[in-house]
């Protein structure tokens, strides 16, 4: 089955997690997503995680629960890396990765039914403390501009695991910098409160309508 839009997360055991919040964030993302035509929710879970949302998670013919160390592919690489790789597990015509602990309302949504067809590629900037030029949580790839991601840099394991040893919390958005960002900066729209960098094309939004 080819979904207009699917939504891509990592949800895995940190140092920090508190597991509750994160099943409560976990419910109401498909809650939210799966009863919307031709929209899929992808989970990539860690194994404490994945045995948890198996169990308080219903099925949905659109929810697809990914066990991280059940596939090769993505395995090897660390978490937050893992969102990275729905599209082989679904087929969508968009891609849309997020953090599982964003809130998604109808505002959100309403953003990128409007700006969805002026751009392969959206990013968003909803605040300004947000100056990475790509938000790991927040972008979205419309299908036929996955090439993006077709760097040997950032789909060599032993990079991206080098990275999050060495930066820690923020190493998917650092990699994405280096080795994402200059590929899509001149097709990408950039939806944005404050931030924005030389050459990008952009789109002002105050920051309540994200």
């Amino acid at each position: 089955m080819n979904f207009v839009d699917c939504f891509s997360f990592s949800i895995y055991r940190g140092t920090s997690t508190n597991v509750k919040m994160y099943l409560n964030f976990a419910s109401k993302l498909v809650d939210h997503f799966c009863n919307k035509n031709n929209t899929a929710v992808v989970i990539f879970a860690d194994d404490f995680f994945y045995k948890l949302l198996s169990h308080e998670l219903s099925p949905h013919p659109s929810f697809f629960l990914i066990q991280s160390s059940a596939f090769d592919s993505i395995r090897h690489h660390p978490p937050k890396i893992h969102r990275h790789f729905a599209h082989l597990f679904v087929s969508s015509d968009w891609y849309h990765y997020r953090d599982v602990d964003v809130i998604f309302d109808d505002k959100h949504l309403y953003l990128l039914n409007v700006f969805r067809s002026d751009a392969p590629i959206l990013l968003f900037r909803p605040e300004a403390h947000h100056i990475e030029p790509i938000l790991a949580g927040y972008f979205s790839v419309k299908s036929d501009s996955l090439y993006i991601f077709d760097s040997k840099f950032f789909r060599n394991s032993f990079i991206t695991s080098i990275f999050s040893k060495i930066f820690s919390y923020r190493y998917d958005q650092i990699l994405l910098s280096l080795f994402i960002y200059p590929k899509l900066k001149r097709i990408a729209l950039v939806l944005t409160s404050h931030v924005f960098f030389n050459g990008e094309s952009i789109k002002l939004i105050h920051k309540d309508f994200f």
